[in-house]
């Protein structure tokens, strides 16, 4: 029932009345801050007012929530270059074991290969773009570099049957060389370009 006079307080200090003005009218009055309003209105909609207020839902009026919006995201930086912390480059490996000869930096490439990329073997391929990697001028003469550090047996031919042609892994000797950074001791042990040569020349019918 809707009594001659009704009042009713909404959040804060916002006052709504709504007041029997006349027969079959009535006042309603909003203040608030910004507003103050003063209207005569017919019964039904006094009612639907009060109602209103009682249940908000009940004509449409649910208050409205202010949706949260999701910020802009910010365009997304590129990863910063994070160094592991035991890279090592192959133009520091072979530098810091002295390889100065290619004979050295095959067998060096190959331990780098082994320590850093975990293969035990590696390709005549693998040797050419490492010695680029490492800022080296690759060798004019690459086959006859592999087979000097065959004969040095710093380095063996891959005995596994699925392994590419022209698959190496470095010996114990080759290891031991690469520890010893590779001295004026370990290097008179080794055959030299011209004995690699000769023996070649040999073996084809070719003297010397």
């Amino acid at each position: 029932m809707i009594e001659d006079t009704t009042s009713d307080s909404s959040q804060g200090d916002q006052d709504t009345q709504v007041q029997h003005a006349h027969a079959g009218s009535y006042q309603v009055s909003i203040k608030g801050p910004g507003i103050a309003v003063s209207k005569a209105v017919d019964s039904s909609i006094a009612l639907q007012i009060v109602t209103t207020l009682i249940d908000p839902g009940t004509h449409g009026f649910a208050p409205q929530v202010p949706q949260a919006v999701a910020p802009t995201p910010s365009p997304t930086a590129a990863p910063a270059f994070t160094r592991p912390p035991d890279a090592t480059s192959i133009g520091e490996y072979i530098e810091s074991l002295e390889a100065r000869r290619n004979p050295d930096k095959i067998v060096a490439i190959g331990l780098y290969i082994k320590k850093y990329q975990g293969n035990n073997t590696f390709v005549k391929e693998d040797l050419k773009r490492y010695f680029q990697q490492a800022g080296e001028t690759p060798p004019a003469n690459i086959n006859r570099d592999v087979r000097a550090t065959l004969a040095a047996k710093w380095i063996a031919p891959a005995t596994d049957p699925n392994a590419e042609p022209n698959t190496y892994w470095v010996t114990n000797k080759g290891a031991q060389a690469a520890a010893q950074h590779f001295s004026a001791e370990v290097q008179k042990t080794a055959p030299t370009k011209r004995t690699v040569r000769r023996r070649t020349n040999k073996s084809n019918g070719i003297g010397e």
